[in-house]
């Protein structure tokens, strides 16, 4: 049985770069029929652009993740809240992270995690401004806790010392 659900979708700017901001209050099975829809992978009906789409979810449980279509569309998913619990510097990182894994393709080439996951933040670090890097570092080094695949709070800092170079 074919459903029809009426959703407001808007695409807006916003002061984070080129990222392009799709709002929506979906499930992700519709999501991705919205960015099939709406962002077709090969362009058609849209002009072709490498910016990433930012998607709002207040239910997501990590402040941001990337998501994957079933054409390849990818997404940055990010949690408000979260993001303001964090801070607007340490949430910049994360959608920098995410990006970074856009940027280097991890997604396309089924990069494992143990390997796209330090380069993705090594990225990050060094595409913020300085000010970011430490702020996250100082963020893993008070214990704030990160999903497995990183390594510890205290390695992850390190790295992002590392690569940011301070």
């Amino acid at each position: 049985m074919l459903k029809f659900i009426f959703i407001f979708v808007r695409v807006f700017p916003c002061n984070l770069g080129s990222i392009r901001i799709l709002e929506a209050r979906i499930s992700g099975i519709t999501f991705f029929l919205l960015i099939s829809l709406f962002f077709p992978i090969n362009g058609q009906g849209q002009e072709k652009t490498n910016d990433p789409i930012l998607v709002e979810n207040p239910n997501l449980p990590v402040i941001a993740t990337l998501i994957v279509g079933p054409q390849g569309q990818q997404a940055i998913v990010y949690n408000p809240k979260l993001c303001d619990e964090a801070g607007k510097l340490v949430c910049t990182f994360y959608l920098t992270h995410e990006n970074a894994h856009i940027l280097l393709k991890h997604a396309i080439n089924n990069v494992p995690s143990n390997i796209s996951e330090p380069e993705a933040d090594c990225k990050a670090a060094k595409m913020v401004t300085r000010e970011t890097a430490i702020a996250v570092y100082n963020w893993f080094m008070s214990g704030a806790t990160s999903p497995k695949v990183h390594g510890s709070s205290a390695e992850r800092a390190a790295k992002i010392r590392v690569c940011a170079e301070f």
